[in-house]
């Protein structure tokens, strides 16, 4: 099954204490880091680029948070936690969000590195 923006955005509001009906984080600018972090994977990694079966995709942005992303779903975990690093860097309250910021941007360059 092919990972969404949608199932993204699900997996990170929890992350980023947005849970709530009227959201901190509006989608549209959640699918804007998703598709920054589809030209960061694609950049760094080209193999993740490669199906199982061989064949190439290609890096193509997403237009809308339901469509599907595509890379295996090996690397939602990296989108999560690209858009959580991202949407807490965007505020700038403190000391505090820019170490969570750092700690899942490490996090997602790890993934990166990994996967």
């Amino acid at each position: 099954m092919a990972t969404t923006g949608t199932q993204i955005i699900q997996e990170a509001r929890p992350l980023l204490n947005d849970e709530t009906t009227d959201f901190t984080y509006s989608d549209a600018n959640m699918l804007k880091y998703i598709n920054q972090c589809l030209r960061r994977i694609a950049a760094r990694r080209p193999d993740s680029l490669v199906a199982a079966d061989g064949t190439r995709t290609t890096a193509t942005e997403l237009s809308a948070v339901g469509s599907s992303i595509p890379f295996a779903d090996k690397w939602r975990i990296a989108f999560v936690h690209y858009c959580v690093a991202q949407c807490v860097g965007t505020k700038a309250d403190g000391k505090e969000n820019r170490a969570l910021s750092k700690y899942h941007n490490d996090m997602f360059l790890m993934y990166l590195e990994t996967l």
